[in-house]
């Protein structure tokens, strides 16, 4: 894969099977981990925000851009298009692991799909891929994969430059069917299983000290959840409360209070379900619902938004191009799909894709900048 800025060539590749072990490994800041930078012109916040996890940039004028909006929201569309082709950078699709159609073998596939092309690169073997379950998210262009069954402790990054696997420092508590996501340069690990409990404990990366620290326990444990950052705070939605119920409760984490409260509750009592934020606005999938769910954080309501020409669990969600990508998951018979969708909230029509390379549920599904071939 060419990475951004150095990495493996045509000409110099590094071999898929590239692990890289450094669980105590420290890393040289070129920025603060803030949630705000200045930044000269629109088009360098937009490629920053991606590349340093920033929720929010600024640039002159005092006009501030949210990493949401600036992924491919109307304004974006608009500001943006006529600088990204000397940016030299695209949005592409990484799909990691995750189960086979019956959900028997675990596949150790990391690979990524660029959109426009419609192609896809293998990258390096996910470690460890034995595990299911895991989560996933990004963090300053790079890939975080954490946890799964059973009970696993541990943190795995996937360099977008090196296309190597580097193993940092592990979670504190081992997890799986629990989610990440990364709110003001920082990844939380949120809720899950043990094996015995649903788990109500949360957990924060820095990347700078490689360290994860608990922080305010969730209100009501939960696992196979959906969990989301928006507006610099983060969102639990829904998931399984013991191996028969679920909840319908929205738990939102405030990092500068350190602070849970509950919001309006979903309008389903749903597990495997997942989230994005697109523009200020979650929407939900999943849970073997075919509807597709919006909720407003500053009206704090729910509103129905598409239907999916069926219904899902599991699947992966992830926002490129400024529409809503749905990748695999489980069918209402059990059966893992290599189904591919679209939504477009501007316009509210959902689009079939081409197929993923094999059918694929209880996978990692995040976007990340390339650079692109000329």
């Amino acid at each position: 894969m060419a990475g951004l800025g150095i990495g493996p060539s045509p000409s110099n590749p590094l071999p898929p099977s590239s692990l890289l072990s450094f669980p105590s490994c420290r890393a040289v800041p070129l920025l603060p981990p803030t949630s705000w930078q200045d930044f000269p012109s629109p088009a360098v916040s937009h490629v920053c925000s991606l590349l340093l996890g920033l929720e929010r940039v600024r640039f002159p004028g005092n006009t501030s851009l949210s990493r949401q909006r600036a992924c491919g929201g109307p304004a974006a569309r608009n500001s943006f298009a006529c600088l990204w082709p000397f940016m030299e950078l695209a949005e592409v699709i990484v799909i990691i692991g995750g189960c086979d159609k019956k959900g028997l073998l675990k596949l150790p596939f990391t690979d990524l799909y660029h959109p426009k092309s419609r192609q896809w690169t293998a990258l390096s073997s996910v470690p460890g891929y034995t595990k299911s379950e895991f989560a996933a998210c990004t963090l300053k262009n790079d890939v975080y994969i954490s946890g799964g069954h059973i009970s696993s402790n541990d943190v795995w990054v996937l360099s977008s430059q090196l296309n190597v696997w580097i193993k940092v420092a592990c979670l504190q508590k081992g997890r799986w069917r629990h989610k990440m996501a990364t709110l003001q340069g920082k990844i939380y690990a949120v809720g899950g299983f043990d094996g015995f409990y649903r788990l109500s404990s949360v957990e924060c990366y820095d990347t700078f000290s490689n360290s994860w620290s608990t922080l305010a326990p969730l209100p009501q444990a939960v696992s196979s959840a959906a969990v989301v950052s928006c507006l610099n705070k983060l969102y639990v939605l829904g998931g399984a409360v013991d191996d028969t119920a679920n909840t319908d409760k929205v738990q939102c984490y405030d990092p500068e209070e350190n602070k849970w409260t509950l919001l309006s509750p979903t309008p389903f009592y749903q597990r495997c379900i997942s989230a994005v934020c697109l523009d200020n606005i979650i929407y939900v999938v999943g849970g073997l619902l075919s509807k597709i769910f919006s909720y407003d954080p500053r009206e704090d309501s729910w509103q129905e938004v598409a239907t999916l020409p069926g219904p899902l669990e599991s699947c992966g969600l992830t926002v490129c191009g400024g529409k809503i990508y749905i990748l695999g998951g489980r069918d209402e018979n059990g059966e893992g799909t290599d189904k591919a969708f679209t939504f477009d909230p501007a316009t509210g029509s959902v689009e079939q894709q081409p197929p993923l390379q094999r059918c694929t549920s209880y996978h990692g599904c995040v976007t990340i900048l390339q650079r692109m071939n000329r």
